[in-house]
C-alpha cells in the first residue's frame, strides 16, 4: 500500500510540477482503486477504468459525473463485460487474486453463478474504491483546516489510529442506508411497523450528543468507539473495514512524511449527492513542503 500511495503522489506531481494538486482528482481517486484493483487482479494501468465506473455508478445524482441514467446503466454493462473477460482468462489460468477466489468459492457444495460473481465483483470494486477515498480526503481536509489538530498528528504517531476513527466518525462515506423493519418495534419513542422503510442516517448518528462530547468538533484525540462508520456493527458491518482502516492510516503516515507542510491551495467543492458524503475537489500545495 505504501508503494501505491507514493506512486500516486509521484504521478500527481509529474502532472502538476507547480505542486498544486487536487487531493481528490489527482490522488484520492487512484490510491484505493489501485489497492482494490491489485486484490481483484486488475492491471494498475486499468485503475482509471475502475475510477470511472465507480463514479458513474455511485455519483448518479451529480450531472457533472453521470449526466443521464443511461450513462450509469452503460457503466454497469461495461463492468460486466470487463469482468466476463477476466473470468474467461482465469478459467484458463487461475491466479491468487479475489476474482479467482470468487470463481472457486462454493456455497453448500455449489459454485457461485456467473451473475453472483459479477455482482460480488461490482460490490467489492465500488465499496473498496469510493468509500476510502471519500473519508480520507474529507478527514485530511479537516486536518488542513485546523492547525492544532494537524500538529497533534504530526507530533504523535500514536494518535494515527484514533485520527482514522475520527475521520470515519466525522466523515462517513455514505450519508445513509435504508433497511426494512421485519417486525413492529419502537426506536426512541417512534413506533415502526413491520414493513416500514427506515433510513439510518450515519451523518447524524455519528454526531449524537448523547454519545459524543462536543460531537461537531473534529478531535483526533477522541476515541470514538461507538461511531456508526462501516455500518456500526451487526450483520451489515463492512467487510472491508480492516482494509480501509489500514489503508487510511498508511496514507496519512505517508502524506505527513512526504509533505510536512501540506496546506490548502484553494476552495474545496463538494459532490452533489444526498447519498455520497464526499468532496469533488480539494486543491492542496505539495511541492513547497515535500521532504523525501
Amino acid at each position: 500500500m505504501r508503494s501505491i500511495i507514493n506512486l500516486v503522489y509521484d504521478r500527481a506531481l509529474e502532472r502538476n510540477p507547480d505542486g498544486i494538486v487536487d487531493l481528490v482528482q489527482d490522488v484520492g481517486i487512484y490510491v484505493p482503486a489501485m489497492v482494490i484493483g491489485d486484490m481483484l487482479g486488475v492491471p494498475r494501468e486499468d485503475a482509471g477504468k475502475l475510477v470511472n465506473w465507480t463514479n458513474r455508478t455511485t455519483a448518479f445524482e451529480d450531472p457533472r459525473v453521470a449526466p443521464t441514467s443511461e450513462d450509469t446503466f452503460d457503466a454497469v454493462m461495461e463492468i460486466f463485460e470487463y469482468v466476463n473477460t477476466m473470468i474467461e482468462h482465469r478459467r484458463a489460468t487461475p491466479t491468487g487474486d479475489l476474482t479467482t477466489a470468487l470463481m472457486q468459492a462454493q456455497v453448500d457444495g455449489e459454485h457461485l453463478a456467473q451473475e453472483e460473481i459479477l455482482m460480488f465483483w461490482l460490490l467489492l470494486m465500488v465499496a473498496g474504491n469510493d468509500s476510502t477515498r471519500a473519508t480520507f480526503c474529507s478527514g485530511t481536509l479537516s486536518l488542513l483546516q485546523d492547525p492544532r489538530q494537524m500538529a497533534h498528528v504530526r507530533a504523535r504517531p500514536d494518535l494515527h489510529d484514533s485520527a482514522v476513527e475520527e475521520f470515519v466518525r466525522c466523515h462517513p462515506a455514505f450519508s445513509y442506508m435504508r433497511r426494512t423493519a421485519m417486525r413492529d418495534t419502537e426506536i426512541a419513542g417512534q413506533p415502526i411497523a413491520a414493513g416500514d422503510k427506515v433510513l439510518l442516517w450515519y451523518v447524524s448518528g455519528n454526531r449524537d450528543e448523547t454519545v459524543f462530547d462536543t460531537p461537531d468538533k473534529f478531535d483526533v484525540r477522541r476515541n470514538p468507539k461507538k461511531h456508526q462508520g462501516f455500518g456500526g456493527g451487526g450483520r451489515h458491518f463492512c467487510l472491508g473495514a480492516g482494509l480501509s482502516r489500514l489503508e487510511m492510516k498508511l496514507w496519512l503516515q505517508e502524506t505527513l512524511r512526504r509533505f510536512p507542510e501540506i496546506e490548502l491551495a484553494g476552495e474545496p467543492s463538494r459532490l452533489s449527492s444526498t447519498f455520497l458524503n464526499q468532496y469533488r475537489h480539494i486543491p492542496v500545495d505539495l511541492r513547497a513542503s515535500e521532504a523525501r
